[in-house]
This record gives C-alpha cells, structure tokens and sequence, in this order.
C-alpha cells in the first residue's frame, strides 16, 4: 500500500499517494519538485532573470513575491507624508 500524506491545497489538506506524483527535476541542479510551476519559479535562481519591475521606481526582482514586499516601502513612504 502507497504511503498517503497530507498537502495543503487552497487552505484544505488533501491527501495525497505519494507514488503517484510527478517527479520533476531541474535539469541544471537535479533538486526535484512535485508541481511542473515549482520548477518554472525555480529556474529563475540559474537564469538570473528578473522579470518583475516596479512600476515607480524601476528596481526588478527574480519574484513576484519580492517585488509585492518592495512595494510595500513605497506604500509606507507615501502614508507617512
């Protein structure tokens, strides 16, 4: 029998077969991920890219998360006045 663990997934916990999910590798660094978009994310660690600008100040980021807390400074900047 197929070892079952539990993943959250949009605030539920879902139990997952673990033989039965996919096992994706990063073809640079060989570190494995369950989700085809973990290794999409990832991948920007080897390319360098920064494809996320700030729209007022121009600075760019690897991710969409850095970029959201970046603008959290401009955000506090303009309260603060």
């Amino acid at each position: 029998m197929a070892e079952l663990r539990g993943r959250v997934s949009d605030n539920r916990v879902v139990l997952v077969d673990d033989s039965k999910m996919a096992n994706i590798k990063c073809n640079i660094c060989h570190k494995s991920f369950t989700f085809l978009d973990a290794l999409n994310s990832h991948k920007v660690i080897h390319t360098g890219g920064r494809p996320f600008v700030c729209d007022v100040c121009g600075s760019n980021f690897s991710f969409s998360s850095n970029l959201s807390r970046h603008r959290l400074i401009h955000f506090q900047r303009n309260t603060e006045k």
